[in-house]
């Protein structure tokens, strides 16, 4: 079908009038049938004419346009865009398609209805045709359109449609998020809304961006995350995943009890790849599974090489993703990896970060269910990141919480932090729950993490993440880090977890004597005849330093020791090896001042002669 105009044009607008009423005139021709054409003399009355009888035909011709908006349907747009584009638009002025999408309409809908739903709808495609008057606007489908304008009404349409969504008041956030794609003389419609639905996608996970234009650089981004998908299985199969180790430290003793296993592309295209590069690609397309599952096989081939090397083994981390477990049953193949390889599944902890439990919290609550029964422990990772609740530590059966890095920022003992901190690892404690924290970088965020009772210690302070021939280099040489021994995991682990907050609190609960935040308590250990200083609170240290009993230290990662002053301080310590109660007596210090000192034994480590002693000093009284 055909639509045409005769005239002798004498200006500009003239030749834009005319090419608007042969357009009218061709959708007249198609609605008449195949090879029809309609046109004439151009003139204004004529025109008007066309505009009024083109909007009659529209009323007429609903099912062409959106039932629920009264727009035109996406293929309508599509070919009728590409007309325009290709003979009507000015390309002087930088024609783009948008795509735009209202957030969180299923939420809505859910919450309100989807009567309410479809009215927010038409409310949104009034906005639409007001922010871009005699633009050619069309709804997609639920709550994506897409619009056809020129580059200087982009951001401003955009910010109109944003601002009326916000007048109409509603508690969801829904305002619209767009991608816009430019015109450069070639691209069909579709390829355009494709770009501008790529560009909407790389912001709408933002909070600081409403609207984003394709340009290079995401062109760069998007065939980049093609590679990545694209070459994932090759990538494992030809050995650029490799398996990095960051260790994880026994705040009491400085000893590495546990290592993170992280993924590393090492790519020959374009080197060597950080995790957050590929992850969150493979976390979108769906394959993240391969990568992990690649991880836990690496881990088991690496425990064998371990042993061939003489390296020790500690139990080592494994992170997963929501989407592993929406993509395959990973408690299956995990478990059957470990079986196969004839592996305790104490040596392999499952980390899942705190922001996959946002959505379908049910089906993680019933995998986790799944790990625990077959015999694995459950770590959060990056506990009290931006999707942080507590309900997750009431619902969810976790046995270590990661704190995330961030509290780490500005983290001195008068600080927000500090306090926010020290509450999560007491919470934790009450929940039996272990601890580790993430970011420490300097000895004073050590020193202070072990005053607090936090059970772990992860950071560049110790060490940054490297494959497992660094680690066997340096465990050869004698030059890396010492390992924790196996059984000596669940004693340190039982001194850790003592609350010196409260050090004289029995076991249900109650408690006993005083039980002030700022009573000196700390834990020591009795080994081959000498004391030794596991834990302490400030309140505690500070007093042995006084007294002149704790040695210095020239390394604050170092255990230190303390000289019992007296056969007293020997016989009562000696006391307290033969029973599980308190013992307590009353000794003078140097200042001239009275102390009641408290012991009670906490567990042993046999295997290499050590014993615990829990130890609390009443405050001083003036005789």
């Amino acid at each position: 079908a055909a639509g045409y105009v005769t005239a002798t044009p004498n200006a500009e607008q003239t030749t834009l009038n005319m090419l608007r009423l042969a357009n009218i005139y061709a959708h007249q021709a198609r609605r008449r049938g195949h090879d029809q054409t309609i046109g004439g003399v151009y003139g204004e009355g004529a025109l008007s004419q066309g505009i009024h009888q083109s909007a009659l035909l529209a009323e007429d011709a609903e099912h062409e346009n959106n039932r629920i908006t009264g727009l035109p349907d996406l293929s309508f747009f599509v070919s009728h865009a590409d007309v325009l584009l290709a003979n009507v638009v000015d390309p002087m002025l930088e024609p783009m398609v948008g795509y735009l999408k209202l957030q969180h309409l299923r939420d809505y809908n859910n919450r309100y209805g989807y009567e309410k739903g479809d009215a927010l709808l038409v409310k949104t495609a009034e906005l639409l045709r007001r922010a871009f008057p005699d633009r050619y606007c069309c709804h997609i489908t639920g709550g994506q359109f897409c619009v056809l304008c020129y580059r200087d009404e982009a951001e401003a349409g955009l910010t109109l449609v944003r601002e009326g969504q916000r007048l109409l008041g509603e508690k969801f956030d829904v305002a619209c998020l767009a991608g816009f794609a430019p015109y450069t003389g070639s691209e069909s419609a579709i390829s355009l809304l494709d770009r501008a639905r790529n560009a909407y996608d790389s912001i709408r996970s933002s909070k600081k961006h409403f609207m984003r234009i394709y340009d290079s650089k995401l062109g760069e981004e998007l065939r980049f995350k093609e590679y990545i998908a694209s070459h994932i299985d090759e990538a494992i199969e030809s050995g650029w995943l490799m398996v990095y180790y960051q260790p994880i430290i026994r705040s009491i003793t400085s000893e590495v009890c546990n290592e993170e296993a992280l993924c590393r592309w090492n790519d020959p295209q374009y080197g060597l790849l950080a995790p957050g590069r590929f992850i969150p690609v493979l976390e979108e397309r769906g394959l993240l599974y391969k990568a992990d599952l690649f991880v836990v096989r690496q881990v088991l081939r690496e425990f064998d090489e371990r042993r061939a090397l003489g390296v020790p083994i500690v139990p080592v981390s494994v992170n997963l993703s929501r989407r592993d477990f929406e993509e395959r049953d990973m408690v299956k193949e995990i478990t059957a990896l470990l079986d196969e390889a004839h592996c305790d599944r104490s040596l392999i902890k499952i980390e899942i970060t705190e922001s996959a439990f946002v959505t379908d919290q049910d089906m993680l609550k019933t995998e986790m269910r799944r790990f625990h029964a077959a015999g694995f422990d459950i770590w959060m990772d990056d506990f009290g990141s931006e999707y942080s609740t507590l309900n997750l530590l009431r619902e969810l059966d976790f046995d270590l919480i990661k704190i995330d890095m961030k509290f780490m920022e500005n983290f001195t003992p008068d600080g927000r932090n500090y306090i926010i901190v020290s509450k999560i690892i007491d919470m934790a404690r009450e929940l039996g729950i272990s601890t580790l924290i993430e970011g420490v970088e300097t000895k004073d965020q050590l020193r202070m993490m072990q005053i607090l009772g936090c059970e772990k210690i992860q950071g560049y302070l110790f060490n940054s993440p490297h494959p497992l021939s660094y680690i066997a280099q340096r465990a050869q040489t004698g030059t890396g880090l010492h390992f924790e021994k196996t059984a000596s995991a669940p004693y340190y682990g039982m001194v850790g977890r003592v609350n010196l907050n409260e050090p004289m609190a029995s076991a249900d609960g109650k408690k006993h004597l005083l039980a002030a935040d700022v009573m000196p308590a700390g834990v020591v250990e009795l080994r081959d005849g000498r004391v030794f200083c596991l834990r302490g609170t400030n309140a505690f240290l500070r007093r042995l330093e006084q007294w002149k009993i704790l040695s210095a230290a020239e390394d604050d990662t170092q255990i230190r020791e303390v000289t019992l002053p007296s056969k007293k301080w020997q016989e009562m310590m000696e006391q307290g090896v033969e029973t599980e109660e308190w013992v307590s007596m009353t000794t003078k210090t140097s200042f001239g001042r009275s102390v009641v000192i408290y012991v009670r034994r906490l567990g042993d480590a046999s295997w290499q002669g050590a014993l615990a002693m829990l130890v609390v000093l009443l405050p001083e009284v003036e005789l």
